[in-house]
């Protein structure tokens, strides 16, 4: 009939649309799911993504769930997903990271956003975007790494430092006591208290988070 025929071509022609705003989505991999998974529309991102880091091309009427299931990291994977299928069963939009494992046996971390689309026709669909975070990934572990590096050391510079000081200030106890003069033992023991002061204030600066409250808690 003439309506069938002109839905076709409003299907076909929004079908067009989508694909062209898919194709023109830059570095974001996108594609658009059913209730079970399977591919109904995807970017060239997606494919030469999937192509260049897992060596396997992902089209229309392939599985998301299973082709990610496929290349997951199976030592990081937390069930990321299941939640994704159980979201879109209940109409909730998702966003998870996945670890993956690359052709060449390294980690790659993805990023995916599930956003639930009006439903066409009663069939319920979502649209899935996805980002390569894998320098992300690198870059916070190099902090990370770094941070506790500095956190190593700045333990054993403050170990030192305490160490010392309880060395100078047991050099000054032992030398007041060996004092005949008793001006020279006053100032050997005040010597020793300012010894022992410094080595209070260094502590205080070394349990204390926030800097800012130094001052306040010495007063």
């Amino acid at each position: 009939s003439p309506v069938t025929i002109l839905q076709q071509i409003e299907t076909k022609e929004q079908k067009t649309r989508l694909q062209a705003i898919y194709d023109s989505s830059g570095d974001a991999m996108m594609c658009t799911i059913d209730y079970s998974g399977l591919i109904l529309v995807r970017n060239k991102t997606i494919l030469n993504w999937a192509e260049e880091h897992l060596g396997d091309p992902i089209q229309p009427g392939d599985n998301l769930y299973k082709f990610l299931f496929e290349h997951r990291m199976e030592e990081k994977y937390q069930d990321e997903l299941k939640v994704l299928q159980e979201n879109i069963h209940r109409g909730i939009s998702q966003n998870v990271e996945l670890a993956l494992r690359s052709t060449k046996g390294k980690e790659i971390w993805l990023e995916i956003h599930m956003a639930m689309m009006r439903p066409i026709g009663g069939r319920r669909e979502a649209s899935i975007m996805m980002f390569d975070n894998t320098e992300k990934h690198i870059t916070d572990k190099r902090i990370r790494d770094s941070l506790l590096e500095k956190e190593v050391l700045l333990k054993e510079i403050h170990h030192r430092v305490k160490n010392n000081m309880q060395l100078i200030s047991s050099m000054l106890s032992l030398q007041s006591g060996y004092a005949n003069n008793v001006e020279l033992t006053d100032i050997l023991r005040e010597c020793q208290q300012r010894i022992q002061s410094m080595a209070y204030i260094h502590e205080m600066i070394y349990r204390n988070p926030n800097f800012n409250g130094i001052g306040k808690s010495i007063s």
